[in-house]
């Protein structure tokens, strides 16, 4: 369903731009509320043009991206975000919400070549089944206009005992939930920690997460540093991963130094082609 249009050789190697109110954290910690939108209308615009001459696509939300958009045309592939920012708290779990007046179709007008939706998830909580509802119904929506749809979902807590203890399980048995419900593409996080588990040990839960899948599944990266984030697609690529959707591993460190522009240009580039490389598997593993 039009895959290729964001993929190179079937390996997903996507920059994702579509962050908002976490992005005002990045910019101003201290008063994220100060940042003004014309600011991050402006960074998603240069980042995308940087990007976009090596990634195979371009995640922006319609909100702040609309100019980044416009920009990217042409040059690689548009996913656009359909989820409000952030998410409902309440006593039997997370609810997420979609942007008020925008949806698939409204993706397309834009010049998108597929459709991002977040939510939050777990298994457990009694508000799983409106979350999948959603995914159901969306996933339809893009289906009847042949846009294909990424589903990322992050497990939380929900009244576990211990919850660090269970994130693994809880991220494979979602898996296996959410890809089941007509989404195209998986986006998932890493299922364990790299600097604490045994090789062996994460190994198995990659593989686990492509058994489970009814579709392919790419990896985010969930604001790790960098190399952590290196360190979990070379495990992920092994063992049936697809790809990746890279965001604040690849950029954040924009905002902490002096000499911005270059760091953008040669730093973050860098390390997209690192990730790019890891992708296609041109890699010895150390």
């Amino acid at each position: 369903m039009g895959l290729e249009k964001i993929s190179s050789n079937g390996i997903f190697q996507i920059v994702a731009l579509d962050h908002r109110n976490s992005l005002r954290k990045i910019i101003n910690p201290r008063k994220p509320e100060s940042v003004e939108k014309e600011v991050i209308e402006e960074i998603k615009l240069k980042f995308s043009k940087v990007f976009s001459s090596q990634a195979s696509g371009i995640l922006l939300d319609p909100i702040y991206g609309k100019f980044a958009i416009q920009a990217v045309k042409g040059k690689c592939g548009i996913l656009i975000s359909l989820e409000d920012s952030g998410y409902e708290e309440t006593e039997e779990g997370r609810i997420n919400k979609l942007i008020e007046n925008f949806g698939p179709e409204k993706v397309l007008e834009m010049g998108g070549d597929a459709a991002k939706l977040l939510v939050y998830f777990n298994p457990k909580a009694k508000t799983a089944k409106n979350q999948k509802d959603l995914i159901k119904n969306v996933a339809e929506e893009c289906e009847k206009i042949n846009l294909p749809l990424v589903c990322e979902f992050l497990v939380y807590p929900y009244k576990e005992k211990n919850f660090e203890k269970e994130r693994s399980e809880l991220i494979i048995k979602s898996v296996k939930e959410i890809s089941k419900l007509g989404i195209s593409v998986l986006k998932v996080e890493f299922p364990g920690d790299v600097k604490k588990e045994k090789l062996n040990e994460l190994e198995k839960k990659c593989k686990k997460i492509s058994k489970v899948s009814s579709v392919p599944w790419v990896l985010l990266s969930k604001g790790k540093e960098f190399d952590e984030f290196k360190n979990q697609l070379k495990i992920a690529m092994q063992f049936g991963c697809s790809g990746f959707m890279v965001g604040r591993a690849l950029w954040q460190d924009y905002f902490k130094v002096e000499n911005k522009e270059d760091f953008l240009k040669s730093e973050c580039m860098k390390r997209l082609e690192e990730l790019k490389s890891i992708a296609s598997k041109k890699f010895i593993s150390e």
